[in-house]
């Protein structure tokens, strides 16, 4: 049994296996997605755990259990039912929603880039940030290096692994293009900081786009995540996060939630 990203790495993504192998085997699959640290957890167990859907926990982590599933790494029947999955591992292979039917929706959670690339750089372990950087970040480091190259040699190897967030938080969003023309009207775009601050009203129409029955109960269960913890960002990070990751961010809610 795999019960690590880093295992699930060796014995699956490095074999180039079909990471969506087996998303045909479960109809109506809920697919939550996005650039990792944005609160993609937080809807996925919301919707989990809705009338209807099936609960499930195979190791510690729900998204690890999302990938095994779907990749076909776990084996053993599940109970029939209607399934939430995570999905923000399959990184540079977004190119297998593709393999999605007509019933199945995938939502992708937006954030705001100065929490995303805190969380990333204070509280993700290495492993995870450099996996997502390797995917999603060099792609599009070319075009930004000259930024980088403007900071002191102290501040590019004190602040290396910011600088790494900023570049896969890029290329992750970026790919929520990819991901729309892929799947049409099957892909809805919501955003962390409007689902969190007003449950009430952002929910509700949430659920009824994914056919999903809403209980109130729900709303107990959203937890307005601390804003303040990324304005512990020192000035250059958040000088790299406001001038490379704000407009992209921005751009995105302009065409996606205007």
């Amino acid at each position: 049994m795999i019960e690590s990203w880093r295992e699930f790495a060796e014995s699956v993504r490095s074999r180039r296996d079909d990471l969506l192998r087996e998303v045909g085997r479960f109809p109506g699959a809920i697919l939550v997605t996005g650039c990792q640290r944005s609160g993609t957890t937080m809807l996925s167990r919301l919707l989990m755990h809705a009338p209807g859907f099936v609960p499930y926990r195979l190791t510690h982590d729900n998204e690890l259990d999302a990938a095994l599933l779907l990749s076909g790494a776990y084996h053993k029947p599940m109970p029939a039912g209607r399934y939430c999955f995570q999905t923000t591992y399959l990184n540079n292979c977004w190119r297998e929603y593709a393999r999605l039917g007509a019933q199945h929706r995938v939502v992708w959670v937006l954030r705001r880039p100065d929490s995303v690339v805190w969380s990333m750089v204070y509280h993700w372990k290495p492993f995870a940030r450099q996996e997502l950087y390797r995917a999603c970040g060099l792609e599009v480091e070319a075009g930004h290096l000259h930024v980088y190259q403007s900071a002191n040699r102290w501040q590019q190897w004190r602040y290396r692994d910011t600088w790494r967030a900023c570049m896969a938080y890029i290329g992750k969003t970026h790919q929520l293009d990819d991901v729309h023309v892929l799947l049409g009207d099957r892909l809805k775009v919501v955003d962390y900081d409007d689902l969190v601050s007003d449950p009430a009203n952002t929910l509700p129409p949430l659920y009824d786009w994914l056919g999903v029955p809403f209980d109130v109960a729900a709303i107990k269960d959203v937890k307005a995540s601390s804003l303040s913890r990324a304005v512990a960002l020192k000035p250059l990070e958040r000088q790299w996060v406001t001038a490379l990751c704000q407009p992209v961010y921005d751009d995105m809610r302009d065409r996606y939630l205007s």
